[in-house]
């Protein structure tokens, strides 16, 4: 399953050591109670306290028309509210505290007369027992002066520890969950420039984890407007929805999710520039046994702070966030890069 990690080495490092490197970045990120990207339970939402150290080293060019990107970082995560519970189904113990875990992710694009292909392969690797390998792999394609296509086809192989479950479509019989998870993804993307001031972004996606979640679509409008010299707004929007046709293999019912961001970017000089913004998200959960839903959402505040000289950047990024439940939560990042 994790040959994703071996086969990451073997083509970063089996290329010339004269390769050119761009930059290099170190970056420390904080979280906690911060949505997690791609969480289908409300106990997953809300375990996400993570302290991440990242390593970057960007834009390796190795000949005129391939370059690759290496990051390595370093979590610890609070998986406490993470239940393992018996073959009875009722009777539980956390998975652990904190737990640590090392990734590395290698980033290849490719220019050709075609247009542009990346190759992401990433794999994590410790003690951990959350193993997970993922690749993908992208086409970007510029159509005239307008236009771009994209498309970016994904799939990650998880195994998670073994664990039981009261199974409400099945009279609340005991029944295990799957311990290796497999899911694949699909992204169409149009992006076009409307004028010198508005371009817009227009994606569509499907995925599905196959072992036990119903396929999902989703929907995304990515807009940006210059509004001078020194200003430009953004406004996004999305919606992910869980197909109802298909049948629940779980004790979580149908997800569906919607949210929106805007931000405005300030340029105060040719190195600093900042951004202040909001953000909102709704998910809720539909439980056809009991025809009931749950729902889960927040409003965050976001600020990023740049600093861009020519020989080293500094970047600052937060967001402060409020639940529905009463919590609240935050987000931070700091990093450090140099150009070389």
């Amino acid at each position: 399953m994790y040959i994703l990690r071996p086969l990451i080495l073997i083509i970063f490092f089996s290329q010339p050591l004269w390769a050119k490197i761009k930059s290099i970045e170190i970056s420390v990120s904080s979280s906690s109670y911060s949505p997690k990207s791609g969480a289908l339970t409300l106990e997953e939402k809300l375990q996400n306290n993570i302290f991440s150290t990242d390593l970057s080293v960007k834009e390796i060019q190795f000949l005129d028309n391939y370059k690759a990107s290496i990051s390595y970082s370093q979590n610890t995560a609070d998986y406490s509210r993470y239940l393992i519970y018996d073959q009875t189904a009722t009777n539980s113990v956390s998975l652990a505290g904190h737990l640590s875990e090392s990734n590395i992710s290698v980033d290849h694009i490719m220019n050709t007369e075609f247009g542009i292909i990346e190759i992401i392969t990433a794999s994590n690797f410790g003690t951990t027992p959350l193993r997970k390998s993922n690749i993908s792999v992208a086409y970007l394609k510029k159509i005239n002066s307008t236009n771009v296509f994209g498309v970016t086809i994904a799939t990650q192989k998880q195994n998670v520890p073994q664990n039981y479950f009261q199974n409400p479509n099945n009279s609340l019989n005991p029944e295990a969950r799957a311990t290796e998870l497999d899911t694949n993804s699909i992204d169409i993307n149009f992006e076009h420039i409307f004028t010198e001031k508005y371009k817009n972004r227009f994606e569509l996606s499907s995925g599905q984890r196959v072992q036990d979640r119903p396929i999902r679509y989703g929907l995304s409008l990515k807009n940006l407007y210059v509004l001078n010299d020194a200003m430009a707004a953004r406004f996004d929007l999305g919606y992910l929805t869980e197909n109802r046709s298909d049948k629940l293999k779980t004790d979580l019912g149908y997800q569906t999710s919607g949210w929106l961001e805007t931000k405005l970017i300030h340029s105060i000089n040719t190195y600093f520039n900042y951004g202040v913004g909001y953000a909102a998200e709704i998910n809720q959960e539909y439980r056809p046994w009991s025809n009931s839903t749950e729902q889960l959402g927040n409003d965050q505040i976001l600020l990023d702070l740049n600093y861009d000289a020519s020989t080293w950047n500094l970047n600052f990024s937060s967001a402060l966030v409020k639940y529905n439940t009463g919590q609240m939560g935050s987000n931070l990042k700091v990093g450090l890069g140099w150009n070389l």
